[in-house]
Formats: structure tokens, C-alpha cells, sequence
């Protein structure tokens, strides 16, 4: 399964229990293993124990479309204009998602990736961003109801997450390879970036 495939069968089990139904059984990664003789720690991120900030806004779910970045330092990195669509999906029923680019991807200059998903229910927008956001700590602030970055590990990229009431981004930083003054600048400008990104949605 792919990393989103995952995090969407979370968030459909996650989204059941919050909205008090009863959802099939997870096994417990711990116990669940085989025994070693040895205990290991749980390899998942603990999830639904971040608090959920309160809603502000409501955005329409159909007709996503790439944000148009305008932020000077940003710009300063090739990171502007319209980002390139590279999958979209449209489930009127649950809410849709568009993955979107700017730059190359291939480690010659900085590129940044987003998902933006918008759900139909706000348990699951929830449910979904808890799940997101958990392996985050650094706040991001200024942008959205709640906004994370994670550390830095001395990578090349770095994810940042941004909640706005029924939507949630995945945003994918990543520098020119081995421009360490090209990612503190992308870092720096995390914030601004996602808020152009935030400008795109339309008020439902």
C-alpha cells in the first residue's frame, strides 16, 4: 500500500469513531509481532491525541485547482506562478484532492509538492489531520487554524501541514541538493507559501 492508501484507511477509521460508529479492529503493532525476546517501541506515530482547533472556515470541495504562488521569497527560489497538476480526484460524496508542483523534482533547484484535500465532513477533515500532523513539532505559525513543519534533520526537504477548517495540506519543501542557504530560505518562507496555497479554496 502506498503511503496515502494507508493514511486513507486511517482516516476512514479514525472518522468512524469520532463520529461515534463502530469500525473494524486495528491491530496492536506491539503486541501483534512476532516475539523477538526483546520489546520493541511502537513504530506509528500516535495519532488522534493532537487538539483539533476550532473550525473557522468551510471551503467547497468540488473544483480544486493549483494555487498561484506570489511570495517574493519564494520567487526568489523559481518557486512561482501556477503549479503543475500531477493527480486530482473528485468523490463527491467524501470530498476531493488535487496534488499539485512547482520546480523540477529531480534535485536541480527547489521544488515544493502539495496535496490538498477538502472533505465533505468535517469529522473526517479531523480524523485526517490529526493522522497528518502527528509526526509534525514545530509549529508553523500565521497560517490556517494550525500549522506544523517538521524539524530539521539536515535533509534537503523538509513537510509542512497546514488545517483550515474542512481542508487539510501536505506540503513537501525541497531545496536545490546541497544548498544549505537555498533551505533555510525555503523554510523561511514555509509560512508565506502556505498561504497562497490557502488562497486558492473557495468559501462554500
Amino acid at each position: 500500500m502506498t503511503a496515502r492508501l494507508i493514511l486513507g484507511a486511517l482516516v476512514a477509521v479514525a472518522a468512524a469513531t469520532m463520529a461515534g460508529c463502530a469500525g473494524p479492529e486495528i491491530p496492536d503493532v506491539r503486541t501483534d509481532l512476532p516475539s523477538s525476546g526483546t520489546s520493541r517501541p511502537n513504530p506509528l506515530p500516535s495519532v488522534l491525541t493532537r487538539a483539533v482547533p476550532p473550525v473557522t472556515h468551510k471551503w467547497r470541495t468540488s473544483g480544486l485547482s493549483c494555487p498561484h504562488l506570489t511570495d517574493s521569497a519564494a520567487s526568489a527560489l523559481g518557486i512561482r506562478g501556477v503549479g503543475r497538476v500531477t493527480e486530482s480526484t473528485d468523490v463527491k460524496t467524501v470530498g476531493n484532492s488535487i496534488d499539485c508542483r512547482w520546480g523540477p523534482g529531480d534535485g536541480t533547484a527547489s521544488t515544493v509538492s502539495l496535496h490538498l484535500s477538502t472533505s465533505t465532513s468535517q469529522a473526517g477533515a479531523d480524523a485526517e489531520w490529526q493522522i497528518l500532523s502527528a509526526a509534525l513539532p514545530v509549529p508553523l505559525n500565521g497560517v490556517g487554524e494550525q500549522a506544523f513543519i517538521s524539524a530539521d534533520t539536515g535533509s534537503d526537504s523538509m513537510q509542512a501541514a497546514v488545517r483550515s477548517g474542512n481542508a487539510n495540506l501536505d506540503i513537501r519543501l525541497t531545496a536545490k541538493k546541497g544548498d544549505a542557504k537555498g533551505k533555510g530560505a525555503l523554510r523561511d518562507a514555509a509560512a508565506a507559501i502556505a498561504a497562497d496555497m490557502l488562497g486558492s479554496l473557495v468559501p462554500a
